[in-house]
């Protein structure tokens, strides 16, 4: 509506200006841009002379890192007492005058204000605390990848040295030798991509835990055992719909409304349902004419009013349940995919094992055997990563049952 107004009035502006001889502008809207020539189509290539024709070796970790230890609990303590979206819900109310007893209705609305607020307030800190532990995980997960691909490029790198070492003894280059080669450039390429990484998720990391100051790199000090356990969906459903602070604030403006309450709670459901706040921003401030189209605009209705916020609070059950469901069924596929790579590790481990034992009974298996090794840190990295993939799926679950803040000392949660 408000485009509608405001492009009316730009059709009356343009058809006034119509009536009169135009007048030139002595301020250009454009400025020219830079005179340009005709060329061949010749495109220059970037200059990489500068850089070595050999890859440097890098110490991983680099050598000028440091580290400050991180635990996960005090992830979760530091993202529930940091939440700014939280602190500026709870600041929006704390911030105004408190009713005097002579204004009961006033009282009642500010009652049922800091009611909402502190529901929305306990969310925010929720999902706060969930988005930290993500990043935290994520962060470990980076940092142990680090090792294992650190070592893979040992074996790789000793591969490589070998083959050349041939080469230049006269014999001819074996046929996996241009693989191995491709596979150190890739290693290579992988370790320049998770250092970058890990610094990044420091950095997203640190400010939600009040950190930013903090120019060590965060080192998460916890590990996890990763449960045997079924989720049921349905308990989980019903546990998320019961404790959830977004439902609870729903919840709290159903049973705070009355006569006195009802235009505030009416304004919440507005500014909760997008197309009801549009109508209703269009009816009170540029077409009151309106008011006649809709009758539930013009005169408050107690009930009709209860019957939005009804539809409100289902509509979001009916989304809270939907995401708490596919979080468990992930929770149990990512647990299956762990069991798959667990298994595949332990078959390298034996392949490792057998080699070892010719390579000691004197047998030339030496670049056998570190081929095995190789395979067994790909197995192990692929493990890692579906270990945490896993439980990214289990901070994902918690988060949504909506509790991670609960009990936290010193997070204000109400």
């Amino acid at each position: 509506m408000r485009r509608y107004v405001w492009g009316i009035g730009l059709a009356l502006a343009v058809a006034a200006a119509g009536c009169r001889a135009p007048r030139p502008d002595p301020t250009p809207t454009t400025l020219p841009g830079p005179a340009l020539v005709e060329a061949a189509r010749v495109v220059p290539a970037p200059d990489l002379s500068a850089l070595p024709a050999i890859l440097p070796v890098a110490a991983n970790p680099p050598v000028t890192a440091k580290y400050v230890s991180l635990s996960a609990e005090e992830c979760l303590r530091s993202a529930c007492t940091h939440a700014a979206l939280a602190r500026g819900i709870l600041a929006a109310v704390d911030g105004n005058p408190r009713p005097g007893s002579h204004a009961p209705a006033k009282a009642a609305v500010d009652d049922l204000r800091r009611t909402v607020a502190g529901e929305l307030a306990r969310e925010a800190r929720n999902r706060a605390a969930g988005g930290a532990l993500e990043l935290y995980y994520r962060l470990q997960e980076a940092e142990l990848l680090a090792d294992l691909l650190a070592r893979s490029l040992d074996e790789v790198d000793a591969l490589v040295r070998a083959a050349d070492t041939l080469a230049a003894n006269g014999f001819s280059e074996a046929p996996e030798a241009f693989a191995l080669r491709k596979s150190q450039l890739d290693l290579r390429a992988e370790q320049v991509s998770l250092r970058a990484g890990v610094r990044r998720l420091n950095a997203e990391l640190k400010p939600l835990l009040g950190l930013e100051a903090t120019a060590e790199n965060l080192l998460p000090a916890d590990g996890f055992q990763v449960a045997t356990d079924q989720l049921d969906p349905h308990a989980a459903v019903a546990h998320a719909l019961a404790g959830r602070g977004d439902l609870r604030a729903v919840r709290a403006l159903q049973v705070g409304l009355d006569k006195q309450t009802v235009d505030a709670v009416r304004q919440a459901v507005a500014g909760l349902l997008p197309p009801l706040g549009a109508i209703t921003a269009a009816a009170n401030t540029f077409a009151p004419g309106l008011r006649v189209l809709l009758p539930f605009l013009q005169k408050t209705d107690v009930e009709k009013v209860r019957r939005q916020v009804k539809l409100l609070q289902e509509d979001r059950e009916r989304e809270v349940a939907k995401d708490v469901v596919e979080a468990v069924d992930d929770y149990h596929t990512q647990r299956d995919r762990l069991a798959v790579s667990r298994r595949r590790v332990v078959v390298e481990t034996a392949r490792v094992a057998d080699f070892t034992v010719k390579r000691n009974n004197g047998l030339p298996v030496e670049t056998d055997l570190r081929k095995a090794r190789l395979d067994l840190l790909a197995a192990e990295r692929e493990q890692l990563k579906d270990a945490f993939a896993w439980k990214r799926a289990d901070v994902t679950v918690r988060k949504l049952l909506g509790g991670l803040c609960d009990g936290e000392p010193g997070c204000g949660c109400p």
